[in-house]
């Protein structure tokens, strides 16, 4: 198992909690730093990758030395990457979900460079991704089979409109929160398989090389 993140202090808190949930678990190896700028000689079985990709300015170029990294039936896998949708539903406001719909490119274009709308630094995503060109991207980097799913529709919006986010001055929800999002999972698991991945809020990326 190797670990990477451009944060110390976040690779110290995951020994903390292997030590603390998988004591006899030692094999594990730390690379502290950008993750374009490490060098790593060997290759993968599985990548995964949380909330990241979206973070990443030469995408096409990246997925590509992703894909030189995995052995034959390697498994990229990355999760929570916003899609145009995350202007509107990781906001919260309702009325920008529905003037997302009506209008997309300029309320995304409000989010980038200001005006009316959601507002740069709102909790959103700027570097955002289509479903379907993400996927196309995917493919043209050598990845034989692409599966896209939908993420975050009422979750993301029952989140923002309570303020429902952990933090080290609130390590806890309530249990009516944990309710909700539990209702909320459920229903965006349903939802999924009706609506286009375009209305969720970010999508999970699961991409394997021949």
């Amino acid at each position: 198992l190797v670990l990477n993140d451009i944060s110390a202090a976040e690779i110290d808190s995951v020994h903390a909690l292997l030590a603390r949930h998988f004591p006899a678990f030692q094999r594990v190896e730390t690379l502290i730093g950008d993750i374009n700028a490490i060098a790593v000689s060997r290759s993968f079985d599985v990548i995964i990758g949380n909330s990241f990709l979206h973070h990443i300015y030469d995408v096409p170029s990246f997925l590509g030395r992703v894909r030189a990294k995995l052995k034959p039936g390697g498994i990229f896998v990355s999760l929570h990457e916003p899609t145009p949708a995350a202007l509107a539903v990781e906001g919260g406001d309702l009325k920008s979900l529905i003037a997302f719909r009506r209008n997309m490119s300029a309320l995304v274009e409000a989010a980038r460079f200001g005006g009316p709308g959601l507002q740069p630094g709102g909790g959103a995503d700027v570097w955002i991704f289509d479903p379907d060109r993400l996927a196309d991207v995917l493919k043209k980097a050598g990845f034989a089979q692409v599966s896209i799913q939908p993420w975050h529709l009422l979750r993301s919006l029952f989140i923002a409109r309570r303020g429902a986010h952990l933090s080290a001055a609130r390590p806890k929800l309530s249990p009516f929160e944990v309710l909700g999002l539990h209702l909320a999972f459920r229903a965006d698991r349903i939802l999924s398989a009706v609506l286009p991945a375009s209305y969720f809020g970010s999508i999970a990326i699961l991409a394997r090389v021949p």
